[in-house]
């Protein structure tokens, strides 16, 4: 995949995934009311911050995190709309509509909400996953990119970047 979308930039649309997963996981650690779920979703917000910092710099460690991250994530949520969709299915739309007076009109709209709702949660699943595939491409790009440069082997923290040399002559002292 080179393109995000078909026309923008794969950068600029992981990019745009990172702070959207940031943005979406602050709104949630800021409106949990329970602790247990706001430390889940602080870790789920340092791994998104990682991805977008990872992104802007180019790092594949950071990134790396992130895409770990949304890979479960991604599998863990489509395991439960799957289940949540299915379960749906299992209720009567009389067990809703049974002390309503317009019993015909409140049926119609349980089903139809209910097709809505499963076409909904399908198209987010399918999106989260085509997120997943544009994270992936990326992160190839950019380990080919770290491999070409050598960054994945040596840094010695001036930007400048060399190979390492174990068992080259200059590392063999002559006795």
């Amino acid at each position: 995949m080179n393109n995000f979308c078909c026309c923008i930039n794969l950068k600029s649309g992981v990019l745009f995934i990172a702070a959207f997963a940031v943005f979406l996981n602050l709104s949630c650690v800021t409106f949990s009311y329970d602790t247990r779920l706001a430390f889940f979703y602080i870790f789920r917000l340092i791994a998104s911050v990682f991805g977008f910092v990872g992104i802007i710099l180019d790092n594949i460690l950071y990134f790396t995190i992130f895409v770990n991250y949304y890979l479960v994530a991604v599998i863990i949520d489509i395991l439960v709309t799957t289940f949540f969709t299915i379960s749906i299915f299992f209720y009567s739309p009389s067990d809703y509509c049974q002390r309503i007076s317009n019993y015909e009109t409140c049926v119609a709209i349980y089903i139809t909400l209910r097709v809505l709702f499963t076409l909904l949660i399908v198209f987010a699943d399918i999106m989260q996953v085509y997120f997943c595939f544009a994270l992936f491409s990326y992160y190839e790009k950019l380990y080919e990119k770290n491999n070409r440069s050598g960054r994945l082997i040596s840094n010695d923290g001036n930007d400048e970047v060399s190979a390492p040399t174990y068992g080259a002559v200059s590392d063999q002292s002559i006795a």
